[in-house]
Formats: structure tokens, sequence, C-alpha cells
């Protein structure tokens, strides 16, 4: 007979108070970045073009990263040459 599956363990109890407080810090940045546009009293425009400029910087890495995951998965076995 083979033993039966555990359940998955719950994660632990320091990197979930980890979670929480990147969390929360995230929460402060949103929360307060609407502030900082204001008192720098950049224009819309600028002030949303940076806003994206560090959006692709943060995520770019980890969408290329599991871009090229995908890839390696896939293998030789699917390019067929057609």
């Amino acid at each position: 007979m083979s033993p039966t599956p555990r359940p998955p363990t719950p994660p632990h109890r320091a990197q979930q108070t980890r979670a929480y407080v990147v969390m929360g810090l995230g929460l402060l940045g949103m929360g307060f970045s609407g502030i900082f546009v204001s008192l720098a009293g950049a224009p819309g425009a600028v002030a949303g073009f940076y806003r994206m400029i560090v959006a692709v910087v943060l995520l770019a890495p980890r969408g290329l990263l599991g871009w090229v995951e995908r890839i390696g998965r896939r293998g030789n076995g699917d390019r067929d040459g057609t």
C-alpha cells in the first residue's frame, strides 16, 4: 500500500510575518504616491510616464524569466520545422 499524501504545510511564521510587512510597505507606498506627485509639481503626463517606466523596470525581469522558463520547458520536441 502506498502511504497517504500529507496535506501541504502552512508557511513558517517568520515568512508569514515578512509577507505582511512587505504588503504593508507596498500599501503605504501606494497611499503616499499621490501626495508625492502633488508635492513634486510635475505635470500629469510626466508623472504618468515615470510611473510606467518604474513599473516596467520592476516587472520586466520577472516576466522575462517566466518567458525563458516556458521556452526552456517546451524543449526541441515542439519544433517540427513547419
